[in-house]
């Protein structure tokens, strides 16, 4: 055993066993047996599983996080609806809110049903990464002036278009 003051070697006392002397620093010190690897208790090993579990359910939390304040298109209840015929005339940027939006002018017949107007809704904006879309069905090409209906989503915080005829 080694001094813990100056690092010479400690001899044993002949007056107490459990004792070590240093000749260099005239100290005396309690005597510890060395302890060799095989005497040693094996400790517990730490489980690795806990940190990657904790890693696991933050990072479902974080996704679902994502997942709850992401918009979403419209569901898949006007997909069954069959298409009406129209004509996609033009769109354009817009932004709102500091956002990109869409807008969209559609010629159609005036007797399309709202459920018809979702649907023409649901194909156009399904592919596209806009916020917020304006439709604007017009009943001829050439006038394009005022429209007999209008769709947006920008309007409700319910996430369902506004259909306005």
């Amino acid at each position: 055993m080694k001094c813990p003051r100056c690092g010479n070697e400690l001899r044993r006392s002949t007056k107490g066993p459990n004792y070590g002397l240093c000749d260099n620093c005239r100290k005396k010190y309690k005597w510890l047996e060395k302890v060799t690897a095989r005497e040693t208790t094996p400790s517990k090993k730490t489980s690795k599983k806990g940190p990657i579990i904790s890693t696991i359910i933050i990072g479902i939390i974080i996704l679902a996080g994502i997942y709850a304040i992401t918009p979403k298109k419209q569901s898949d209840e006007y997909k069954s609806i069959s298409l009406p015929a129209y004509s996609l005339i033009n769109q354009s940027d817009y932004v709102r809110e500091g956002e990109k939006c869409q807008g969209y002018r559609i010629v159609a017949n005036t007797d399309i049903t709202d459920e018809e107007i979702m649907a023409i809704y649901n194909k156009i904006t399904s592919n596209d990464e806009y916020k917020y879309h304006t439709l604007w069905f017009y009943e001829n090409e050439n006038d394009l002036t005022i429209p007999f209906a209008t769709l947006d989503d920008e309007i409700k915080a319910d996430g369902k278009p506004t259909i306005d005829r």
